[in-house]
């Protein structure tokens, strides 16, 4: 008694094969028995040795990978961010300093030019007496 295979794979090309007729996508091989098939169907479907999971599994780790090369990514792209920010603050720390500075050295100019000032108008006053 020979048992047909319906097939929706087409990358089995191991036998000669024939065009469903109904279907356009099933693929019948009439010329092979079932013992024949099953090692071969083993060999690509099987869940746990097959090709077909092992390159799922494959792929899997590969997006997995991936997925860790971008967080990787991520991280040492906030790392980058938050060293521009702590630069800038730094930026800010100095200029704030330096803007002290600036002020308190206009202001001692300020109270010597004041001082000075006063200073002269004592000496006019003396040399108006």
């Amino acid at each position: 008694m020979e048992r047909r295979i319906f097939l929706g794979v087409k990358d089995l090309d191991l036998c000669p094969k024939r065009q469903s007729s109904v279907t356009n996508t099933a693929v019948s091989y009439p010329t092979w028995t079932w013992r024949q098939w099953k090692p071969i169907l083993e060999l690509y479907f099987n869940p746990v040795t097959g090709i077909i999971e092992r390159e799922r599994e494959r792929e899997r780790e590969r997006e997995r990978e991936r997925e860790r090369e971008r967080e990787r990514e991520r991280e040492r792209e906030r790392e980058r961010e938050r060293e521009r920010e702590r630069e800038r603050q730094r930026q800010r720390q100095r200029q704030r300093q330096t803007d002290r500075e600036r002020e308190s050295k206009r202001e001692r100019e300020r109270e010597r030019d004041r001082d000075r000032d006063r200073d002269r108008q004592r000496e006019r006053e003396r040399e108006g007496d």
